[in-house]
């Protein structure tokens, strides 16, 4: 692997392909991922955003294709060594037994436990810090099966984060919280990922919380990248008209120059030119 993309590349996509029977979910995905970055992956519902995801974490294994992580094929990483390298955050996660918050939170340091070794002081203190900046320390001591949804991610982002790697993959992490806990949360992943120097590959469904927090956005169509780039090159009428099938009016957020999308309404309203 050459010198430039181990030092310029956290993932690195290769002709990636992955099908369900005859249907292509994912059609020659190639893409370079920036180390240090924050990813933004967008498209309407179907267009394969978390297969994508899921490819990249090998959770999935491609028909075709290769993902590689800091230049080495994912699949021949051991899940040990690979849970060393990024962390998942899935959306909708559901946990049937009657584990605690913390106890969950806890199992994000696993990869650095011994295999009949237990939680250190060191463990627990990393714990306390995560759970405190995603506001769930005083949930620590509640049953996650009587946590609401809301909750519920923000304990299963708290467990990411307390994994401590340098990839943090990300499906839909703002879903199921209100709008307050959501600028909270893109905040402090924001900030964590400034601050860590770590790589953040999100599935976004909100345009204008993407184009505010992400430097590089994936527009996926039908399985296949539209195309990717700024939030600038890729918010576009056009581009919007393309994939989503709606029309929209692009300007300038005043508070921070990134692309705000406003949707146009077709009850009556005229369309803009």
């Amino acid at each position: 692997m050459s010198s430039k993309y181990s030092s310029g590349f956290s993932i690195e996509i290769r002709g990636l392909n992955w099908q369900i029977g005859k249907a292509r979910i994912l059609k020659d995905i190639g893409l370079q991922l920036n180390k240090n970055s924050f990813i933004g992956i967008i498209g309407p519902n179907g267009s394969g955003k978390t297969t994508l995801l899921r490819s990249i974490s090998s959770w999935y294994k491609p028909d075709a294709g290769t993902v590689l992580i800091h230049g080495r094929d994912v699949l021949s990483y051991t899940s040990r060594a690979l849970a060393h390298e990024m962390a998942f955050v899935t959306q909708n996660a559901r946990i049937e037994f009657e584990f605690t918050a913390m106890d969950i939170v806890l199992m994000g340091r696993s990869p650095y436990i011994s295999r009949f070794g237990s939680e250190n002081q060191e463990d627990i203190e990393k714990s306390r810090k995560v759970m405190e900046l995603t506001r769930t320390w005083e949930l620590r001591d509640r049953s996650v099966t009587t946590l609401s949804a809301g909750e519920m991610q923000r304990v299963m982002i708290a467990r990411a984060l307390v994994q401590d790697t340098p990839i943090l993959l990300m499906d839909e992490p703002i879903s199921n919280l209100d709008i307050n806990h959501q600028i909270q949360i893109m905040d402090l992943i924001k900030g964590y990922q400034r601050d860590k120097n770590v790589t953040v590959v999100m599935v976004l469904h909100d345009l204008n919380i993407a184009a505010q927090y992400c430097e590089q956005l994936i527009l996926l169509s039908r399985g296949e990248i539209f195309c990717s780039g700024e939030p600038e090159t890729v918010l576009t009428r056009d581009n919007i008209r393309a994939v989503y099938g709606i029309d929209v009016h692009i300007m300038e957020n005043p508070l921070n120059g990134h692309p705000m999308v406003v949707p146009i309404s077709t009850l009556g309203n005229p369309t803009l030119t």
